[in-house]
């Protein structure tokens, strides 16, 4: 009897939040901003005498200072790419789109290969030494030999590669289709609990989530119809290891900068049997 009270409540609790993620998806369109740089895999053209990935950045830059390739390190799956730009002559009151590509093979001897999941950083120097400019995950594997991630509570674990388990932070995840959907909670700098929304395709084994935090709404016992107000969140780079295991980086920018990267091994919760079962089993008060 309990055991299918906590099943109602369980599936009254993810009705509630798809309702939820389909009032906020008009918010997020307004809201979530896109990085200036984007990191992308070029497509191999049929034909040509290209015979590996090349790696695209695209973004914009004052007039006359289009940064250029540096300098391209690959150690394991983590490559990292130093952008150099001119110091003098910027024209700061108009940007100019840049495009360029990044050759592993030639510049840093190795080429990228298939079946991998590289975590590429891209370094420039903003009026200083360099430092970090952005973070993503880039996925050389089909689509089609991508595990479906189960739907459900993902929490934190330790790791060997992500140190220690951050305790009551954690992600409600769920796809449809080719989509992924996450509900990230956690805590801010003061400690006080945070809840963050975002959603994007999947491209393989790996996700580009934007997340939106939400703020000033209103409390469950009071009048409804204030619109909560919405600022950009973290942007969470997540790859899927299996279906209940993940590997996943929190980014935390500020403007078109990724100032700091989180590693976090996240896995999925099976909360009906077994020992972390239990503790869900009783009276739950909503």
């Amino acid at each position: 009897m309990m055991r299918s009270h906590t099943r109602k409540l369980a599936v009254k609790a993810r009705l509630a939040a798809v309702v939820c993620a389909v009032a906020l998806l008009a918010c997020m369109g307004a809201h979530a901003a896109q990085p200036t740089l984007r990191v992308q895999l070029e497509p191999v053209v049929a034909g040509s005498a290209q015979l590996t990935r090349q790696i695209g950045l695209s973004g914009s830059a004052p007039a006359h200072c289009a940064p250029t390739i540096d300098r391209v390190t690959l150690d394991g799956v983590d490559l990292s790419i130093d952008l150099k730009s001119p110091q003098t002559g910027c024209d700061d009151a108009h940007t100019l789109p840049f495009n360029l590509r990044v050759a592993a093979a030639s510049r840093a001897g190795l080429p990228l290969l298939p079946g991998q999941v590289y975590r590429v950083r891209v370094y420039a120097e903003l009026g200083g030494p360099a430092s970090l400019l952005a973070f993503h995950l880039l996925d050389t594997n089909s689509a089609g030999s991508a595990p479906t991630p189960e739907s459900g509570f993902w929490w934190s674990q330790a790791g060997v590669d992500t140190g220690p388990a951050s305790p009551g932070t954690g992600a409600s995840i769920e796809t449809q289709d080719s989509h992924v959907a996450v509900g990230m909670f956690g805590f801010n700098d003061s400690g006080a609990a945070t809840w963050s929304f975002g959603s994007a395709p999947l491209d393989g084994r790996v996700a580009s989530v934007s997340l939106v935090q939400l703020a000033n709404g209103d409390p469950p016992f009071a009048p409804t119809g204030s619109q909560p107000s919405a600022s950009d969140g973290p942007r969470l780079e997540i790859q899927f290891l299996s279906p209940s295991r993940a590997l996943a980086w929190l980014v935390r920018k500020k403007d078109a900068q990724n100032l700091e990267v989180r590693p976090l091994l996240l896995a999925r919760s099976h909360f009906a049997t077994g020992s972390v079962g239990s503790a869900w089993i009783g009276q739950w008060v909503l």
